[in-house]
C-alpha cells in the first residue's frame, strides 16, 4: 500500500499514542547533527533530516489501546510542553527538533 507522508504520520501516531490526529500542519524542515550513543556504548555523529509537523489531538479522546511490544520507542512516552523537554527526559533528537521549533 503506498502512504504519502502525511498519512503516515497520521497512522504512526495513532499506533503510538491512541490518538487520533486532528490537525497536521508542516512547519518545516531541518537538518543536523547530534551525538548519539549506541547500545555498545560507542558514540557517533548521527546526521537526521527532520520533517516538522505541528499535530493537534481531542486531549479529551478516549484513546485506543497501545500495543506494547520490545524496542517500542514511544514506550513509557509523556506528554510535555515544549518548555519541559530536558536532556533527563528526551533523545538528542527531540531535544535537537525543539530548539529548530523554537527558534
Amino acid at each position: 500500500m503506498l502512504e504519502s507522508l502525511e498519512l503516515a504520520i497520521i497512522r504512526e501516531f495513532r499506533e503510538e499514542t491512541g490518538y487520533t490526529v486532528k490537525e497536521l500542519k508542516s512547519i518545516g524542515v531541518s537538518d543536523f547533527f547530534v551525538l548519539w550513543t549506541l547500545k555498545n556504548n560507542t558514540v557517533e555523529h548521527l546526521h537526521h533530516i527532520a520533517m516538522l509537523y505541528e499535530v493537534r489531538v481531542d486531549s479529551w479522546e478516549q484513546v485506543s489501546s497501545v500495543e506494547a511490544f520490545q524496542e517500542q520507542d514511544s514506550n513509557g512516552a509523556l506528554w510535555l510542553s515544549l518548555a519541559n523537554v530536558t536532556p533527563d527526559n528526551s533523545s538528542p533528537l527531540v531535544l535537537k527538533a525543539v530548539d529548530v521549533v523554537l527558534q
